[in-house]
Formats: C-alpha cells, sequence, structure tokens
C-alpha cells in the first residue's frame, strides 16, 4: 500500500496552508525537519513493489514572491487548479500554457502525456539540479504541473508559484488527466 504525506512545513506554521484530513490521517508524526524545508514522503515509485518503503524528498523553501514594509518575507500559498482538463487541453494547445510532469524518470518511461515535458521533482530538490530545473520552465506561459497523486505536482508548484511562476498544480490522479483525453505515450 502507498503512502503519501506532504508537509509543506513552512506555509502550516506560518498558516498559509492546512493539511487535508486524507494526509492528517495517514500521518503517524511529523519527519524532525527544520521548518524552513518542504519535505515529500512517498511510496516507491516502482508500483510493482508491494511494501511500505517510503523515499524522502527534501526541497528548499520556496524564495518569497513578495517582502512586506517590515522587511519580513511573505510565503504565497499556492493552490491546486480550478482549471477544467478541457481548459488545460486548451491553454496548451493554443500556446499560452504547458504542462510538466514531476513525476521520476522510471514512470515517466512506463507512460506519460504525449504533449508534456518531464522535470522530476529530484531535480528540483538536488541543490546541484535546482537552477537548471527551474530555468528549463517558461515564465511567460501558465505551468501547469502533474504527478501520480498530486501531491509532488502541489509542492513544485508551491516551490515555482513562489518564484513567480504563473503555476496551475493539478491535484487529479494521473489515470483522471489520461481518462480527460489527453493523449499518452507507453512502453
Amino acid at each position: 500500500m502507498r503512502r503519501f504525506l506532504l508537509v509543506p512545513l513552512l506555509l502550516l506554521i506560518t498558516g498559509c496552508g492546512q493539511p487535508s484530513a486524507e494526509t492528517a490521517s495517514n500521518s503517524q508524526s511529523a519527519p524532525d525537519v527544520s521548518t524552513e524545508t518542504l519535505v515529500l514522503l512517498d511510496g516507491p515509485a516502482d508500483t510493482s513493489a508491494n511494501n511500505d518503503t517510503d523515499t524522502l524528498i527534501m526541497l528548499p523553501p520556496p524564495e518569497p514572491a513578495d517582502e512586506k514594509e517590515t522587511g519580513e518575507t511573505q510565503v504565497k500559498d499556492i493552490p491546486y487548479t480550478s482549471d477544467s482538463l478541457e481548459t488545460v487541453k486548451q491553454n496548451i494547445e493554443n500556446g499560452s500554457a504547458v504542462i510538466i510532469d514531476v513525476r521520476n524518470q522510471d514512470e515517466w518511461d512506463e507512460s506519460h502525456l504525449k504533449i508534456a515535458k518531464l522535470i522530476p521533482v529530484s531535480e528540483f530538490a538536488d541543490e546541484s539540479t535546482r537552477e537548471a530545473a527551474v530555468n528549463e520552465v517558461p515564465k511567460d506561459k501558465i505551468v501547469y504541473v502533474h504527478c501520480k497523486m498530486g501531491g509532488r505536482a502541489g509542492m513544485c508548484g508551491q516551490v515555482l508559484g513562489n518564484l513567480g511562476y504563473d503555476v496551475r498544480p493539478l491535484k487529479m490522479r494521473f489515470e483522471e488527466i489520461v481518462a480527460g483525453g489527453f493523449e499518452v505515450e507507453s512502453k
């Protein structure tokens, strides 16, 4: 059984985000990390594995988009998009948007949206690849972000949104996106 826990600690402490009831019920205790770190706890990317092994990915805090007059940094809470899948498709087709897949390479290799660009969440987490990953994302377009279950998309949405991108994370599962009529490439 896969467990998923997204703990945006900085957002929770500042009151900008609240964990969902599902996330809270799956959580036994939060990892002991700095309040300036986003933590992603996800089960194995290999869905054929039948175990409860978790992978811990820690991202740096998003750089704030704004500063108050007091000099305090303000972190924006980036919500999941309310755009319908039809709107997402239209925006991508007319060139006003792109879609980024933040799943792992092995998940991408198994099956992916034909129109998506792969930038794994691990590239945002690794200090040596973070700047290059962020630079691959266009600033002049709407950026839809998706993953397998929505959690990694939400976390990357927080990072990109607080860097000034017009990011709209998709909360729906990969299977729901595919069922919505997006063309898929598979092995």
